[in-house]
């Protein structure tokens, strides 16, 4: 099942998601910020049973020409996958700038493992 992951170009921004992961739902909290320094978005994941912190600063960066990128698959977490995506025709760059995240691109999860 693929879900949107709601993320917006809102700086520090922290939510919680229910995702599916093959077939049962679990719930994360996502913290999305601004990496002023080198210029892209980073997430942390943290499993909201546990209080562990699953992924940390992972950059939300795309392949330049490449329209759906696997991010999270090289992990072993069994969390699935996900995928930052163009969602328009002709994005205004290359990866999610400061002003541009949800609505040029989105992060698309993959609950499939």
């Amino acid at each position: 099942m693929y879900q949107q992951i709601p993320l917006t170009s809102e700086p520090n921004q922290e939510f919680e998601v229910t995702l599916q992961i093959d077939g049962e739902n679990k719930n994360y909290k996502f913290n999305a910020r601004w990496n002023r320094v080198a210029s892209y978005w980073v997430i942390t994941i943290t499993d909201q049973s546990t209080g562990e912190i699953v992924l940390d600063s992972v950059p939300l960066v795309s392949g330049g020409d490449v329209t759906s990128d696997i991010l999270l698959a090289h992990y072993s977490l069994k969390l699935g996958a996900g995928y930052l995506m163009s969602i328009v025709d002709a994005p205004s760059s290359d990866s999610p700038n400061m002003t541009n995240l949800g609505e040029d691109f989105a992060l698309i999860w993959d609950g499939e493992i």
